[in-house]
């Protein structure tokens, strides 16, 4: 009764209802706060920042990987070896990630597996093979 006498005010009453709603909806979804590493790794394209494997020009390092939730890959590839840093083109692939650490990629004329070591929203770490790539956010 006590919640009732309170609310015969009519502005009470829509502040009450209004602050229920809201409160009442709290957002269960645990993807926002904790993602997976699947979440960050589809959440935007990634760039080549370095491979202990080799050393990479500043336009190698605009090429892109973009996952997508549809385990789909599109790869752009930029090359400066024979004149100015250029596209040479997307390939189209795909790629799977079991145990959420555990990445293959298949496009034509590239295939690759390795283990995510570590992942952010700006950083990804992949040993392939003892080869240690690394991708941030950034082109270039």
């Amino acid at each position: 009764m006590l919640i009732y006498s309170k609310m015969t005010n009519p502005k009470s009453f829509l502040l009450y209802l209004f602050v229920s709603i809201f409160m009442g909806c709290a957002n269960d979804d645990n993807s926002l706060s904790n993602p997976t590493n699947e979440d960050l790794l589809i959440s935007g394209k990634w760039y080549q920042e370095s491979n202990s494997g080799s050393t990479l020009s500043d336009c190698e390092k605009m090429t892109s990987f973009d996952f997508n939730s549809e385990n789909e890959l599109e790869v752009e590839i930029f090359d400066d070896s024979s004149g100015p840093c250029q596209s040479i083109g997307t390939l189209d692939g795909t790629y799977s990630l079991t145990n959420d650490v555990n990445l293959s990629v298949i496009v034509p004329a590239l295939a690759f597996s390795g283990t995510i070591q570590s992942i952010s929203e700006n950083r990804l770490v992949i040993n392939s093979s003892g080869e240690i790539i690394e991708f941030d956010r950034t082109a270039g």
